[in-house]
């Protein structure tokens, strides 16, 4: 080889060599850089991936949170749903009265049209009437001009004339009365008419409304359960979700879990990872290390290889390039290999997560599975429960039944056991009666003379006894009205036209302390019968036979009518002949109409009948002993108190018609009472022939011409009665002038026969002033005070009052306030008034001739 080609060879050589030394190192660093560019772009994509996921999970989230509050909205729009509903029940069944009263109302001014289509007709009639008077006047103006004119023919034609007025007269009471009553008469048939129109009407109407108000329930029961229905469905839902979200919040949980543990792997792999690349980097330095020592070997030995080939002087250049290409290749293959083992460990890792993701997935289905199969389990285990709880509560309520099965077996053999002697051993009617005629009333031997032996000649003169009850009353503590006692006394002696006297008022003004003292000074037989609110029966008054026990339980009441009826001897105090008084306290406490309305039928009947032909009531003393008749002798009076209040019953028409009912005034005057004495002794006995001394059965004694007033302001009253369907019957008017007939002062007064007519007239007045309030105002109660009612009833009855000069005007007139627009009596201030019994303390106090009924 030349020298030139020598150069050339080394310039070659030497140019690789440098560049070679220089790239090297800069091409490793960039790749590794790289590398590490690529794994961090990879976990970034990864930590993205779980960023959305987790996105995924907020939005699934959100989106329960949603579904949850639409489920909330619709519970809360179900409960208004509901709540509207009940609403509107509420509004239909308030709406059927609200209709009832509008069709009362229409047919109230139905009839109202009718009434004064009729006043209009009785107004045209009363037209004609006095067309007729002004007629009559005209005759009566021609009869003086005829006698006047005519002097000898006045007496024939006043005849005629007086003829032709009689004829005209009572053609025209009669065509007035048959007008009347024909007009009545239609109104009547008329409003019976109206009456089965609007009850038709309003029975149509309300079969209307409820099968109205039917349907609308019935569709509020469907509504209602379907909403039932719904709410269980939403529940049910509600539940899986519930489930749902606890399943999403374990999966959550577990997912996190795995994020952190995939957080800590992907850490730990990255450490590793770095500790890799530095350990090989480290190993890649130490290889260029070797491969520097190696090449400056090479370099040494090739120029030591060209110092022997200069030295050898047979080596060609291409054997050197060839080799030098060789070495090349070689370095280029350690490299991609060096670039290729840090992609394969990375691959390699994301092979082994995918592969740890599809056995996680497939064990998440399979406890998925296993979930499912638990839950089925759970649901059988549930069933199971409850159909063994089912059986257990049937169980123990067949036990239950068992026991009371028991339980009223034992008392049903006790019971067998109690009445098998009694079974055998039966009570004669003789026993039985005997064990009822126990006496009420004891009686001490003085008092038993008093009513054996009847004495004439010590007869008591009526107004002196009623004194001395006056005055024992006063001295023990209680001050009564003096026209009060005589109003209590007075209608007890009227018992044959009002059996029973009631007395109403303010509580605590001696309602029931009156009868008591009045007995007990009177010398009178007295027994008081608390009345009980469940009375609904005459047996809850007298008693009953009790069957258990096989014997007839009597009550106080039958005993003492029982007594009333035996005669007084030494050996049973009798009450035959005495006089008894039997009290009713708080009377209104139950209907009275439930348990003492045989008794005002037979008292009734009473009325008239001979001594041993009176009345008598059955008492049922057993299956085998028959009925025991109770004879209702004159000798017991009935009495009654009663208040007014919430608790009580008010009286029908038929117990006020046959009674008599006496309020008392509110005290003006409240008196003390500073010490409270012991009862003292009663009164010698009442004998029953004394008292019928003092009652007049018959009222001839009253100055017919008297009487004929009171009637004739009773008939007014009853015209004004009339205009509003009310009307006085013939009883009412014969208890009022029995009663003025046996007024202690009229009877007083006529007895001895005064010339005093002033006198007989004011007593007169004051007693039918009683009977005024006592019978009639309590038909006046309902009577609307304003509009017709007022104009046509009350307000003429109120003038008639105040034209008599009545002291019952003030009463009259607060009777219109008390009843919230419609009439109701309920005061008695004309009692406070005793200014007229003043002269009683005047009176004489002998004795009355007379004597006794037998």
């Amino acid at each position: 080889m030349s020298a030139k080609n020598m150069d050339r060879f080394k310039m070659v050589k030497s140019k690789p060599n440098s560049n070679t030394k220089k790239q090297n190192p800069n091409s490793d660093t960039l790749q590794d850089k790289e590398q590490l560019q690529a794994l961090h772009t990879e976990l970034e994509a990864k930590e993205n991936h779980l960023n959305s996921y987790a996105k995924e999970l907020e939005s699934l989230e959100a989106e329960l949170n949603k579904k949850e509050r639409l489920l909330t909205d619709e519970t809360v729009r179900l409960r208004a749903k509901e709540q509207e509903l009940s609403s509107q029940q509420v509004q239909i069944e308030a709406g059927l009265p609200g209709l009832v009263a509008k069709e009362l109302s229409a047919a109230k001014k139905l009839l109202e049209k009718q009434r004064a289509s009729f006043s209009e007709q009785l107004r045209q009639f009363e037209t004609e009437k006095a067309e007729l008077a002004v007629k009559e006047s005209e005759l009566k103006r021609l009869e003086v001009k005829c006698q006047s004119d005519f002097a000898a023919e006045r007496k024939e034609f006043q005849n005629s004339l007086l003829e032709l007025r009689q004829k005209a007269n009572n053609q025209l009471d009669n065509e007035t009365e048959a007008r009347k009553e024909e007009l009545f008469r239609e109104l009547e048939k008329q409003h019976q008419l109206s009456k089965q129109k609007l009850v038709q009407e309003l029975e149509g109407t309300r079969l209307e409304a409820e099968k109205q108000l039917a349907e609308r329930t019935s569709a509020i029961d469907a509504k209602v359960s379907e909403n039932n229905a719904r709410e269980a469905d939403l529940q049910s839902r509600e539940e899986q979700l519930d489930f749902q979200q606890k399943l999403y919040n374990e999966k959550k949980e577990k997912l996190n879990e795995d994020y952190a543990q995939f957080e800590l792997k992907i850490a730990k792999a990255v450490q590793e990872r770095q500790a890799g690349f530095a350990s090989e980097e480290l190993r890649m330095k130490e290889e260029c290390d070797r491969l520097r020592a190696s090449l400056d070997s090479s370099n040494r030995e090739l120029s030591l290889y060209q110092e022997l080939k200069q030295k050898l002087n047979g080596e060609s250049p291409e054997k050197v390039l060839f080799e030098l290409a060789a070495y090349k290749e070689e370095i280029i293959t350690l490299k991609e290999e060096l670039t290729r083992r840090p992609e394969q460990q990375v691959q390699q890792l994301f092979e082994q997560a995918k592969l740890e993701k599809g056995l996680l997935e497939s064990s998440n289905e399979a406890l998925i599975y296993e979930r499912d199969a638990l839950k089925r389990q759970i649901k059988e285990l549930e069933d199971s429960s409850f159909e063994a709880e089912m059986w257990q509560r049937k169980y123990e309520s067949l036990e239950v039944r068992r026991d009371a099965l028991e339980r009223v077996n034992s008392e049903l053999q006790q019971e067998l056991d109690r009445l098998a002697p009694t079974a055998v051993n039966e009570v004669s009617r003789e026993v039985r009666l005997e064990q009822i005629n126990t006496p009420v009333v004891s009686l001490n031997e003085e008092q038993k003379q008093q009513l054996i032996v009847f004495d004439k000649s010590k007869l008591r003169n009526e107004m002196d006894w009623l004194d001395v009850i006056y005055k024992r009353c006063d001295e023990y503590g209680l001050k009564f009205n003096r026209r009060i006692l005589f109003a209590f006394h007075t209608a007890l002696k009227v018992a044959e036209w009002s059996p029973i006297t009631v007395l109403a008022g303010v509580s605590g003004t001696g309602k029931s302390e009156l009868p008591r003292l009045y007995s007990h000074f009177g010398g009178i037989s007295f027994l008081s019968l608390p009345v009980q609110p469940n009375w609904d029966s005459q047996e809850s008054m007298l008693g009953y036979f009790n069957s258990i026990d096989d014997r007839f339980d009597a009550e106080p009441a039958l005993r003492f009518l029982l007594q009333s009826q035996k005669e007084c001897s030494n050996e049973y105090p009798g009450l035959k002949y005495g006089v008894n008084l039997l009290l009713l306290d708080e009377m209104n406490l139950a209907h009275v109409e439930l348990y003492f309305a045989e008794f005002l039928s037979k008292l009734e009947q009473r009325r008239g009948k001979k001594r041993g032909d009176t009345p008598c009531l059955d008492i049922k003393l057993g299956a085998k002993d028959g009925i025991y008749q109770l004879p209702l002798e004159r000798n017991v009076l009935w009495a009654g108190t009663m208040n007014q209040d919430e608790t009580t019953k008010s009286l029908s028409d038929k117990v006020i018609d046959r009674g008599i009912a006496i309020h008392f005034p509110r005290p003006k005057e409240l008196h003390s009472r500073q010490t409270l004495d012991v009862l003292p002794d009663p009164e010698p006995m009442l004998h029953y022939k004394e008292w019928r001394n003092w009652v007049s059965i018959s009222s001839q004694e009253v100055p017919e011409k008297e009487l004929k007033k009171y009637k004739l302001m009773v008939e007014k009253i009853n015209s004004c009665l009339s205009s509003v369907g009310l009307a006085l019957g013939h009883r009412v008017w014969q208890s009022i002038e029995f009663y003025m007939a046996n007024y202690p002062m009229v009877k007083y007064l006529t007895d001895t026969n005064t010339e005093d007519t002033s006198k007989l007239n004011k007593w007169l007045k004051i007693a039918f002033e009683d009977q005024l309030v006592q019978k009639v105002m309590p038909k006046l109660r309902g009577v609307e005070t304003r509009g017709y009612g007022k104009i046509n009833c009350l307000d003429p009855i109120k003038q008639l009052l105040t034209d008599n000069d009545f002291s019952i005007v003030e009463d009259f007139e607060r009777a219109y306030q008390f009843g919230h627009g419609q009439f109701m009596w309920n005061s008695a201030e004309y009692l406070n008034n005793d200014e007229a019994f003043s002269e009683l303390e005047e009176l004489p106090t002998g004795e009355l001739e007379g004597s006794a009924d037998e």
